[in-house]
């Protein structure tokens, strides 16, 4: 039981105790509000210290990220300098081209952190305005479902910051753009292109995918197009049906036939093993459902939220909640690594899902980030990268782990935020 629980439970019962008194001096509802206050302030004691325990190293890293890529990206026709994944001994990231699915992170890193630190709005959305800048051709892009993760983190979260109108038009489009390859028999938007001797009919949709559905979702509210917003639904509805096992667990990837909307195979990319879980998939599906819910108020979409965050609390180890890169890693095989990219994900959607479910998980959101502060990147003197989180799993069997990723930073810093609010 954390601190805040057992505050929280002594609270209601010392309550309950002082009002069979019939105290004269204090209603009920007086002294209810009294007691409120007392824990808020307790659970506000305890965000603060987490956030002035991390927010410091934070700024200072990603202010190296702005003086190194700035100046490339302030470069006309160099639209390959979004970063993307670090080693932990060198000095710069690794960056990619703009139609990588992780380029609008870096942006949204920065208007992040113009939230989180007041005293440096301005000097954070400046650099943010200037890195996504070179973005603005993916609203048109359609060699990718990944355009949600590009645009909403990038323009979305430029027009939450500002309500500046100008960044309704990229969003309207984007949405626009993602909304052609949604297959109204599979009742999904595609995630990747047929390749090699597939069929013609195959059609791949992960569970990556709920995470774009948030572009659609912001639009369709925005805009009052009901289109996309069927679209959406339609998608998470056949995903929560597809792609969740009835244990909670997921699959990553069910390949469907276009033609009839039937279910071809279900395995993994990324994970494993077809039938194990991988740990980033888990929370994609936390995180994804949880926000299904929020603009839809679906209560199937909350159920599954729960579901598939019960399954990952249940399989976490209260020494380290960092969970492995994927719950069934053959521990007996040699090394496995963490994935704090999958926890940083799921702290964020662990946050927004006690808004609706109580405090069990998001009491589990606090403990998850708390647990991430082990991971900072400056755990040992030969540390150069300047990133917050390390020991991030972007692909095992590639052997790309142990690595900073700018998608695990972006999710710890959103996290952070919805504690501070």
């Amino acid at each position: 039981m954390t601190p805040q629980i057992r505050l929280h439970s002594a609270c209601l019962s010392f309550t309950r105790y002082f009002c069979s008194l019939k105290f004269p001096s204090m209603a009920p509802a007086t002294l209810t509000l009294l007691i409120i206050q007392l824990l808020s302030e307790a659970t506000s004691a305890t965000n603060t210290d987490l956030l002035s325990s991390i927010l410091p190293f934070a700024e200072t890293q990603y202010e190296t990220v702005a003086n190194q890529q700035i100046p490339i990206l302030g470069q006309s026709g160099n639209p390959s300098a979004y970063p993307f994944e670090g080693f932990p001994t060198e000095e710069k990231w690794r960056s990619n081209r703009r139609e990588a699915w992780t380029s609008g992170f870096m942006p949204g890193a920065f208007w992040h952190l113009s939230s989180l630190a007041p005293n440096a709005t301005d000097l954070w959305q400046q650099r943010a305005q200037i890195t996504q800048q070179g973005l603005l051709p993916m609203q048109d892009y359609n060699g990718s479902h990944d355009i949600g993760f590009v645009m909403f983190c990038s323009f979305g979260n430029a027009f939450l910051r500002t309500r500046n109108s100008s960044y309704l038009p990229p969003l309207t489009n984007a949405a626009i753009t993602l909304s052609a390859r949604f297959n109204p028999i599979v009742g999904c938007t595609r995630s990747w292109e047929n390749k090699g001797a597939a069929s013609a009919d195959r059609f791949e949709v992960i569970i990556d995918n709920m995470m774009n559905l948030e572009l659609l979702f912001w639009v369709a509210n925005y805009t009052a197009n009901a289109t996309l917003y069927n679209m959406a639904v339609s998608h998470a509805a056949r995903t929560s049906s597809e792609h969740v096992r009835p244990d909670g667990s997921t699959w990553q990837v069910v390949a469907f036939n276009s033609t009839d909307g039937a279910v071809i195979e279900k395995y993994t990319v990324q994970g494993y093993g077809n039938d194990s879980t991988w740990a980033r998939g888990q929370a994609w599906a936390v995180y994804g459902f949880t926000m299904a819910y929020r603009y839809t108020q679906n209560e199937k979409f909350l159920q599954t939220a729960q579901k598939t965050a019960d399954f990952i609390l249940g399989n976490l180890s209260p020494e380290d909640m960092v969970p492995y890169w994927d719950f069934d890693a053959p521990f007996k095989e040699g090394y496995q690594p963490r994935d704090t990219s999958a926890a940083a994900i799921a702290a964020s959607g662990l946050l927004e899902l006690g808004e609706y479910l109580g405090e069990r998980y998001r009491d589990a959101g606090v403990k998850l980030l708390e647990e991430l502060t082990k991971y900072r990147a400056d755990g040992k003197g030969e540390y150069r990268i300047p990133a917050i989180l390390l020991n991030g799993t972007s692909h095992y069997s590639r052997h790309h782990f142990d690595r900073a990723l700018i998608f695990g930073d972006y999710y710890f810093l959103e996290a952070l935020l919805r504690l501070s609010r």
